[in-house]
């Protein structure tokens, strides 16, 4: 035998100092791994084995548990079929891969974590295969998946936003406190009929809504407000034909609901009952106009510049007035009188009538038919008039008419001028004819009298 045995015959005693040294012996060899094994005698390979000190293994495969303070493997460690050298090797290469299995508790990592790509960018990079990114599923029949944001604006951790998969299908954008409190819904999304619930809504690009002429187009209110059935608002856009169109803003469905246009702390159009309102929010016709201030009721502007027609009640003396821009028309007083225009200020040029019987005489009063009715009437052809009296016949060009032209009308009103002063004219004639016949009478009265 060889060391750490001790020498001796078969069948002597075993002394005890000689036990006490075997042992002795026998345990530094072991913890210095220099004792003898197997059968050939010969020294185990490997360094010495101590749980304060370093393992090294080589080639030791071993079945029970050890216990060191540092274990280093040059060669392959394998645990269970998997070689364990190159999945940590493999750790510093690849980051953290992962692949099969799964992760229990918490995980802390201090750079950017990277799903589905090696170089992720932010904090949390997925990069995925397919359209679907990420799922979020909650546990239990009913229950709700849910992410909350925090922000770290006023204090750390604080819950600001949280977004939800409702239970019953729906999806919420929901504002909390911090204590997970409710404070508002901004969006809600029902899972029947696609309806969108937004508490406010700011839009910095463009709105575009279906086109069409149902419900389910344009933009649409709330259906009965107030209660009943059958109420309803909305704007659509929709085609009538062809390439023409049409918007339409409608309210309905009571004689009494009204579409209203607002501007300036009033209500300056109204749709009423079918009635049109301008300044009033109850039309009473078709057309209702109630003017605001003195002078300021229905203007008629031409395309030409400095031409326009207005009529308005003027400086609340109940006198309504029609007038052109350049000031000349008619006035109605409130005892149903018409006035036209004739103040001096006005006129230039003024000069006295002459010759006006001959030409009265010649006008040619007549009746006749009018062609678009059939209605007899009387009156006076304007081309007659015009060649006498040119300043009584008008010339209008109509090009909007069934048939455009150009007719003549005449101011009927100023014929009684025209009387006076056939009336003045016949009376100076007859003032001259009679004082004619009483100097004749004088002359034959001295001739009988000699």
């Amino acid at each position: 035998m060889t060391d750490p045995f001790i020498k001796a015959n078969p069948g002597d005693p075993i002394l005890s100092e000689h036990w006490n040294t075997l042992q002795v012996r026998l345990i530094e060899a072991i913890r210095t791994h220099t004792h003898l094994g197997g059968t050939d005698g010969t020294k185990l390979k490997g360094g010495g084995l101590d749980p304060e000190t370093t393992l090294t293994v080589k080639e030791l495969a071993a079945s029970s548990s050890v216990t060191a303070k540092q274990v280093d493997v040059s060669g392959m460690l394998t645990v269970k079929g998997i070689n364990v050298a190159d999945r940590i090797t493999g750790l510093d290469n690849e980051k953290f891969p992962v692949t099969g299995g799964r992760l229990s508790g918490p995980i802390t990592v201090a750079g950017h974590i990277g799903i589905g790509t090696t170089d992720p960018q932010t904090t949390l990079h997925v990069v995925s295969p397919s359209n679907i990114v990420a799922r979020i599923e909650a546990g239990g029949t009913g229950s709700w998946a849910e992410l909350d944001l925090y922000s770290t604006f006023n204090a750390a951790n604080q819950r600001r936003w949280n977004l939800a998969a409702c239970g019953h299908g729906g999806f919420l954008i929901r504002l909390l406190s911090d204590v997970r409190g409710e404070q508002s819904i901004p969006l809600s999304i029902s899972p029947t009929g696609g309806t969108v619930t937004l508490k406010n809504l700011a839009v910095q690009g463009n709105i575009i809504p279906s086109v069409g002429n149902s419900m389910s187009s344009g933009i649409q209110f709330p259906t009965d407000p107030g209660g009943g059935s059958g109420d309803q608002a909305f704007i659509r856009y929709f085609v009538t034909g062809g390439e023409t169109t049409k918007l339409r803003i409608g309210i309905d469905n009571d004689v009494d609901d009204t579409l209203g246009l607002w501007q300036m702390g009033s209500e300056r159009l109204t749709v009423y009952n079918g009635n049109v309102g301008i300044g009033t929010e109850v039309p009473q016709t078709a057309l209702h106009i109630k003017q605001r201030v003195p002078g300021l009721g229905i203007r008629l502007e031409d395309i030409q510049a400095h031409r326009c027609f207005q009529i308005h009640y003027e400086n609340n003396n109940a006198t309504v007035v029609f007038y052109h821009e350049n000031g000349l028309g008619h006035f109605m007083r409130n005892d149903g009188s018409w006035n036209r225009n004739s103040d001096a200020s006005l006129k230039e040029n003024v000069a006295e009538l002459e010759g006006t019987l001959d030409k009265i005489l010649q006008l040619k009063p007549s009746s006749f038919d009018w062609k678009g009715t059939g209605t007899r009437d009387i009156g006076l052809v304007a081309q007659d008039v015009e060649k006498l009296f040119p300043e009584l016949v008008g010339t209008v060009q109509l090009d909007q008419a069934p048939e455009p032209k150009t007719i003549k009308g005449i101011d009927y009103s100023n014929l009684g001028v025209l009387a006076i002063a056939a009336i003045q004219e016949l009376k100076a004639r007859y003032d001259a004819t009679l004082k004619e016949l009483e100097a004749r009478i004088q002359t034959l009265s001295k001739a009988s009298h000699p």
